[in-house]
Formats: structure tokens, C-alpha cells, sequence
């Protein structure tokens, strides 16, 4: 439980199961109510007179079962009140190590920044004596004006096809937001045969890929970067079979379709019209 983040999950957990419990004794007891309500029938039924020997059997039986259920009952009380005790340790045991976890990550983050720094420090100068320019790729200067190593960004690969009908409409396919059709590239598979798989998946049609008009990038926060590819493709068809991962397809001309796309994608429309 030393780790903070064990014991936020731990506390979590058994207030999971506290509320289990709490579901299951309410069913116990609702359980329990039909039994007596039962039994007091069989009861009422047996000082009439009217009650026989199988009629009072079942009148104990409902008794036992009765008495067994706030048996249980009783243990699941007392087992939920230990998990509710638990919890509560786990959270105080989660504030009080928070600090103690925030002041040493603090630290040693100063640590690597200025081990960081005089590494940098040590590439660069190894590099100006061999007569390299440092002022540009490699090795630059951060905000702090420390020596930093600049590191290439890695992004993921979507293709994107900016498909035309005969007519010169343009399709756009809606996702919580109008796009073009297209996707990734599985391994081993060649670019374009990747762009007119998924063109396929995603509306039933079968494309001719052109040459492409776009490239950009999307960035997103914590995520990996995305680079995007856009082609200027045709079809011959314009029946549309859509799959699960789109919601509405939509023919339209090229001035009808540019307000409801972004910048990127504007863009995209506007050179493979021209192209």
C-alpha cells in the first residue's frame, strides 16, 4: 500500500464491494419479507384448524429459511463495514503519500533536467570541434537557453481519399463530423492498395487512386500525432454501402461540401479540384 496508486485503486475496490454488499442485503431482505408474509399465511391457516401436517412442515422450513437469511445478512453487514473501514484507510493512506510522492518526483526531475542539460552541453561541443554547425538540426537551444537534443516526432499514417463521382460531386462521410473516407495502412501493404481497401470497407465502392494533393499533421495531446495523406481519387459508381464506423454519406458539389469540413480538409478539397 506504499504506492499511492495502489491504495486510490484498493480504496476503490472496496468501496466497489461495500455497495455489492449493500445490493445484496437489500435482496436478502426483501427475500426474507415474502417468507414471512408466507409463513404468517401457513400461521393463520394452521390456529383456523385448517392446517396439516404438510401445511406445518413447511410452516418451520420457511422459519429456518428465514433465520438462515439474517444470518447472512448479518455476516454481509459486517463484512461491507469492513470494506467501508478499508477504504477510508486507503484514501489516508493515499493523501499522506501523495506528498511524499510529488516532493520526490520533483526532485528527481530536477536531477535528469540538469544531467539532461550537460549532456546536451557535452554533444555540442564535441560537435563544434569537429567542426559541425550546431545552430541548426541535431542539437538546438531550448526556452531556458540550455543545449537540447531536437528529436524527431512520430506519427501514425492516415490516408485520406478526396473521392469524385462522374458528376464531380464530392463524398463526405459523417463521424461526429464530416470526413473524407480512407484509414490507415497495415503492415507490409502498399499505400495506395491500402487507401482503396478502406475506401471499400467504408462505402462499397471501388476507387481509382490519383496522385496526392494534401499532407498534415494532427497533433493531439498525450496521443500520438497522426499524418495525413490526402489523394485525389475517382469512382465510377456512387451507391453508397456504409460500415459501422460511419453514421451518414453524402454526395455534394465541391462549394456545398467546403463549410462543413475543417481547414485541413478544405485544403485538401481545393487542390485535388484544381489538380
Amino acid at each position: 500500500m506504499d504506492d499511492p496508486l495502489t491504495a486510490e485503486a484498493l480504496a476503490d475496490y472496496c468501496e466497489t464491494q461495500a455497495g455489492l454488499l449493500a445490493g445484496r442485503i437489500e435482496r436478502l431482505g426483501e427475500e426474507a419479507e415474502v417468507l414471512l408474509d408466507d409463513a404468517d399465511a401457513d400461521i393463520a391457516a394452521a390456529r383456523e384448524g385448517d392446517a396439516t401436517e404438510d401445511a406445518l412442515a413447511d410452516i418451520e422450513e420457511t422459519q429456518a429459511l428465514v433465520e438462515a437469511k439474517r444470518a447472512r445478512m448479518a455476516a454481509f453487514r459486517d463484512l461491507a463495514a469492513r470494506y467501508a473501514d478499508l477504504a477510508g484507510d486507503s484514501r489516508r493512506t493515499r493523501r499522506r503519500r501523495s506528498t511524499a510522492c510529488w516532493r520526490w518526483s520533483a526532485s528527481t526531475t530536477r536531477r535528469r533536467t540538469s544531467r539532461s542539460a550537460r549532456r546536451c552541453w557535452r554533444r555540442r561541443r564535441a560537435a563544434s570541434r569537429r567542426g559541425i554547425d550546431t545552430s541548426r538540426g541535431g542539437v538546438a537551444d531550448d526556452d531556458r537557453g540550455e543545449a537540447a537534443v531536437t528529436e524527431p516526432m512520430t506519427a501514425a499514417v492516415s490516408q485520406k481519399a478526396v473521392l469524385f463521382a462522374p458528376d464531380g460531386g464530392v463524398l463526405l462521410l459523417d463521424d461526429d463530423g464530416w470526413e473524407f473516407p480512407g484509414g490507415g495502412v497495415d503492415r507490409g501493404e502498399h499505400p495506395e492498395e491500402a487507401l482503396v481497401r478502406e475506401c471499400r470497407e467504408e462505402t462499397g465502392l471501388d476507387v481509382r487512386v490519383g496522385r496526392p494533393v494534401h499532407t498534415a499533421v494532427k497533433r493531439r495531446r498525450k496521443k500520438r500525432a497522426t499524418y495525413l495523406v490526402f489523394y485525389r481519387c475517382t469512382t465510377e459508381g456512387t451507391e453508397v454501402t456504409l460500415s459501422a464506423e460511419h453514421t451518414d454519406a453524402r454526395w455534394l458539389a465541391p462549394a456545398d461540401a467546403r463549410p462543413l469540413l475543417n481547414d485541413r480538409r478544405t485544403t485538401a478539397l481545393d487542390r485535388a479540384e484544381g489538380a
